[in-house]
């Protein structure tokens, strides 16, 4: 640390050399974390131990709210609370003798309570600078003034092997600090990480405070943005039965009522690139094919995304593939097409959002900073795959997902569109003995369920067998009518 010196005119014409302490400095940050609809965490590091101080608000020129913890620390972390939800704040982090940072760029905007439009952006394996910052620059060309709401990071996130108060600090702070000040990171973590440093540098929630189930790890963990849940694990030990994190998962994925499910981790469980996934010894990769992927496809996952692999490779909508690539069928292809809407069409899921088995969306985006030519690129599951420098674009509109790979010069190499359908309305007609329940019938693969009450959790319910009466273009069913109530449904 450096020192400043000044001199002191003392009675008689004496001079007294006076040494002063410089104001604190920055070093690291800010950036917001865990963000939900009425709080987010504010973290930065100063060179110096100072006392800590956000103000806030929701106009720049007018941080009218206020947040301190009087301990000194150079580490500093507050937690902004009592915040309007879908809202952009405004705010500066120092001291209480002094501002460190502020501005019309110190800015975050607070998670939705319902769906919303979302912009997710997606990179794997980006802990090399010198390719992530092509990367990073493509993208902010390529999204210009669209907010991002979500930011991912797949593992792998910083190859330096510098550890402490060292960690990260090429890879993540001084390659994206624009959007870190802005948009929360949340990262997963890889095998070329220290998961000490890893939980000691990003705040994420491992008691639920994101939405979810609290996992009590922040190795993994769930939360919710939106009408989106994702799911964050942990594949480096690989997936047994009965690991603390599967029965978590268990947990966390059947208590989400969220239209889309996104998973993530590092270690893909489909990759013919530099990390084969159909070598018995890529254990992380087998197991979490085998354990993991039955418990999301039983969810209704929409979409998995991994790392590790230094390549691009995504998938067509699959379902039930849990073995080695010489193992997969026809059947668990639910849709042979590109997924794109101009081509073979978008990808399509119906059902409610969690429905089971209707297909999920796999892409291993390890080429954010380090693509290698590694590998046959070939493995049957996907569509499309590449060595190139770049990452993935999602957006999520309602009942509409599109993701597009952006590489480092800007250019779309890869997109699809995925589309979601809830049931078809139902149209109920009783007379003094029986209820005739109808659908349209241009919608096809839908049974009926009745149960007599919704306020069982579970509610407790049977499918109506056919045969089904098809007339004048809708699909009906004749119910004798039994005492009490009774509810209906269409499902997948």
């Amino acid at each position: 640390m450096k020192r400043f010196y000044g001199y002191l005119l003392l009675p008689a014409g004496l001079l007294c050399l006076v040494q002063q302490t410089p104001a604190a400095m920055l070093s690291r940050g800010p950036f917001v974390q865990m963000v939900t609809t009425n709080a987010i965490t504010l973290r930065w590091r100063t060179d110096v131990p100072t006392d800590s101080l956000v103000r806030f608000g929701t106009n720049a020129a007018s941080l009218n709210a206020a947040t301190n913890r009087t301990g000194l620390a150079t580490d500093h972390e507050l937690r902004l609370a009592g915040l309007a939800h879908d809202t952009r704040y405004y705010y500066s982090v120092g001291s209480s003798s002094e501002t460190l940072a502020s501005g019309a760029q110190f800015t975050f905007v607070t998670a939705p309570v319902g769906g919303k439009p979302t912009r997710i952006w997606v990179i794997g394996d980006s802990g090399e600078p010198s390719g992530a910052s092509p990367t990073y620059r493509a993208y902010t060309n390529f999204t210009g003034t669209r907010t991002t709401d979500v930011w991912l990071m797949l593992g792998d996130n910083d190859y330096s092997r510098q550890t402490g108060a060292a960690a990260y600090q090429a890879a993540v702070f001084d390659t994206f600090p624009e959007l870190l000040r802005q948009t929360v990171l949340w990262p997963t973590l890889g095998n070329d990480e220290s998961s000490s440093d890893y939980v000691q540098t990003f705040s994420l929630p491992a008691n639920g405070e994101a939405g979810g189930v609290a996992s009590g790890s922040e190795l993994y963990y769930s939360y919710d943005y939106g009408d989106i849940h994702f799911v964050v694990l942990d594949s480096n030990n690989g997936a047994q039965t009965n690991d603390p994190m599967v029965l978590w998962l268990q947990q966390d994925l059947a208590a989400s009522t969220k239209t889309w499910t996104i998973a993530y981790w590092h270690h893909p469980p489909y990759s013919h690139g530099p990390h084969n996934s159909d070598l018995a010894s890529k254990f992380q990769q087998v197991q979490m094919r085998e354990v993991v992927l039955p418990l999301l496809e039983d969810h209704g996952v929409d979409l998995v995304l991994t790392g590790h692999s230094h390549v691009y490779e995504r998938s067509f909508l699959l379902d039930r593939h849990y073995g080695f690539s010489t193992n997969l069928q026809l059947s668990m292809i639910l849709d042979a097409g590109n997924g794109r809407e101009d081509q073979d069409g978008p990808y399509e899921k119906t059902g409610p959002g969690s429905a089971p088995h209707q297909g999920a969306l796999y892409a291993v985006v390890g080429c954010s900073s380090r693509p290698l030519p590694i590998g046959p690129l070939d493995h049957p599951v996907m569509v499309t795959s590449f060595v190139d420098l770049g990452s993935l674009v999602l957006d999520v509109d309602g009942p509409r997902m599109d993701g597009k790979f952006i590489n480092a010069s800007g250019a779309v190499r890869d997109y699809f569109t995925l589309l979601k359908q809830g049931p078809p309305a139902l149209a109920i007609h009783r007379t003094n003995s029986q209820v005739s329940v109808s659908w349209p019938g241009n919608v096809a693969g839908f049974s009926l369920e009745q149960t007599p009450a919704l306020l069982n959790v579970p509610a407790s319910w049977t499918t109506v067998l056919p045969p089904y009466e098809t007339n004048d273009a809708r699909v009906s069913v004749t119910l004798p009518i039994t005492p009490g109530k009774a509810f209906y449904r269409l499902r997948r």
